[in-house]
């Protein structure tokens, strides 16, 4: 459906339908996923977060977390580089927390930690705003594009991840804000690709999951389309340029991440990977598309429960979330469409990216983390035809079950 039909539709909509399901989808939200995404609840500090821990060391005037013969314990995740030990992701909340130093040191009297409401609102607030709004102008109805957000929150891998995101976990957290951009991306793609809502996007996401940097190409695509390549050249260095430069003073090299270093000292399965084929491979393609795509949850029933047996390697999102079967069953209709072809397109170098990966995104006892970098998008995509006859039964039935396995199957953090 071009965007032109579906803002015709929805002028027709008189505001305070609008607005009653915006406050009936935050209703549900709260109903269905409350008790464990728990809003303004959060806790992050720099104890709990690496992201926050950086901005930190920034504040001190340093790079690096701390020296190894002085740091107590090295905290998981980190770099070991010539003695000091280092973030090695992304800088959105370590610059968001340098941002925010000074309220959080009048308020709190401490600049390593934020407040639990403000936490809340840049984390989380985003995603059911953004969520609702675009939802709803590609499905062309509210009440629909309200059961899509809710569908999206609290029934596919997102819900698990608020989860974690609350006590402040770095990997988790920065894959919630990643959400908000890859949104703002995928709604500029499919809408008036106006490329700098796009870019906007894309630097949330690239500053939180740095995979999500390929979708360039599609942006790059759309400027060249419109005639604004200076525009998304400007923005790309924008988005690129800090990385690298943080990258030169970190580990020596503006292409150096510093994700190999995590290793050092390590002798674990998943170190041992990396060390015989590299961070990324396509050696490690079947297994992971085995996870993400095909693998079964590992359930166990007794007479008085249904729990899901840990396993930390993930499962197939058709399982989890069959709401995203429609990708594959709409795709004439998608494919039919220039924009929504080239937004759903352009998920599958980041896909294919994941894939290679030397691990699945680890602790993920029956979902499939990684497979965010491309959900929000696919549901965007597919909202425009997830109304039509027998598919909008299917929607109905795919969302009872996602919110049904997320909540009762898949373990709390």
């Amino acid at each position: 459906m071009s965007e032109a039909t579906a803002d015709a539709r929805l002028v027709r909509e008189p505001a305070w339908r609008i607005v009653a399901c915006f406050l009936l989808t935050l209703a549900g939200l709260q109903l269905v996923v409350g008790d464990r995404v728990q809003p303004f609840r959060w806790d992050l500090t720099a104890e709990k977060n690496l992201g926050v821990a950086e901005a930190n060391a920034w504040l001190h005037g340093q790079l690096d977390l701390g020296n190894a013969d002085t740091t107590l314990r090295r905290p998981h995740d980190t770099a070991l580089k010539d003695g000091r030990v280092f973030n090695v992701f992304p800088p959105l909340v370590s610059a968001l927390t340098v941002v925010l130093a000074p309220l959080h040191k009048l308020l709190l009297g401490a600049s390593d930690r934020w407040l639990p409401i403000l936490a809340t609102l840049v984390a989380l607030g985003p995603l059911p705003v953004l969520g609702y709004f675009l939802l709803r102008r590609e499905s062309s109805d509210s009440a629909w594009g309200g059961l899509l957000t809710l569908s999206w929150i609290g029934g596919t891998a997102l819900l698990p991840v608020l989860t974690a995101s609350r006590f402040g976990d770095t990997v988790h957290l920065n894959q919630v804000l990643s959400q908000a951009g890859l949104l703002i991306l995928a709604g500029d793609l499919i809408g008036r690709q106006r490329v700098w809502p796009g870019l906007i996007g894309l630097w949330i996401a690239t500053w939180t999951r740095p995979i999500t940097f390929l979708y360039a190409i599609s942006v790059f695509i759309v400027s060249i389309r419109r005639q604004r390549i200076v525009m998304c050249a400007v923005g790309l260095a924008l988005i690129a340029g800090p990385l690298l430069v943080l990258n030169s003073l970190k580990f020596g090299s503006p292409l150096d991440f510093g994700y190999a270093y995590v290793y050092a000292g390590r002798y674990d399965p998943i170190a041992a990977r990396a060390a015989a084929h590299g961070l990324f491979s396509l050696a490690f393609l079947p297994e992971n598309a085995w996870y993400m795509f095909a693998a079964p949850p590992e359930i166990e029933i007794s007479a008085t429960s249904v729990r899901i047996v840990p396993n930390v390697w993930g499962t197939s999102i058709w399982i989890t979330s069959p709401i995203l079967l429609l990708a594959l069953l709409s795709c004439r209709r998608w494919w039919a469409d220039g924009r929504r072809r080239l937004a759903m397109l352009g998920t599958l170098p980041v896909i294919l990216g994941d894939l290679c990966y030397h691990n699945t995104g680890f602790v993920q006892p029956g979902y499939s983390r990684f497979a965010l970098d491309f959900i929000p998008i696919w549901m965007l995509v597919i909202a425009a035809d997830s109304r039509n006859g027998w598919r909008a039964w299917y929607t109905l039935a795919a969302t009872a079950w996602g919110l049904l396995y997320f909540h009762w199957i898949v373990p709390i953090s």
